[in-house]
């Protein structure tokens, strides 16, 4: 007599085939719902609106000749950024917008305001886990002008910033 079809292999072996395709597939999505990506836009119109006065301010900064030299150097287990002007007087400034953004992960983006030294030297601490590759902006308090450039660090310590 033969034994019931629960006590064989092969039933049991094409059942799972499919069986581990749902449990992929669940297990899939559960992974894409949850980890969702940062750099995607959610209206691309009013982006692209924006865009044109981005190069309004970028413009600006070059009708103005304001260049940047930012350098950044190691600093008791942080990162230290030194911007400097060349060509303007530092009482022309006032303060100023830095943003450092990461190119995926928006929550390790940096955003600060510096203040001018004495001499109009402009300084920041950042930490010591700024590495990798960012897209640095300098702007006006007041959003008149901006200059952006992209940064490799520690492979590259030294950048101009220049319409």
């Amino acid at each position: 007599m033969q034994s019931p079809w629960y006590k064989q292999f092969w039933p049991w072996f094409l059942i799972a085939l499919p069986g581990t395709a749902v449990i992929v597939s669940f297990t899939n999505l559960y992974i894409a719902s949850s980890n969702a990506p940062d750099m995607v836009i959610d209206d691309y119109y009013k982006k692209g609106k924006a865009i044109n006065l981005e190069l309004a301010r970028e413009k600006r900064a070059a009708e103005l000749g304001i260049v940047l030299e930012a350098a950044f150097s190691d600093n008791n287990g942080g990162v230290q950024l030194l911007v400097t002007h060349q060509g303007t007087k530092p009482q022309q400034f006032g303060a100023l917008k830095l943003h450092l953004y990461h190119p995926t992960l928006s929550e390790r983006d940096y955003h600060l305001t510096l203040t001018s030294d004495a001499q109009g030297n402009y300084k920041a601490d950042l930490p010591s886990s700024f590495s990798g590759k960012w897209r640095l902006t300098i702007e006006s308090l007041t959003d008149d002008w901006r200059l952006q450039n992209y940064l490799d660090y520690p492979n590259q310590t030294k950048l101009t910033l220049a319409p």
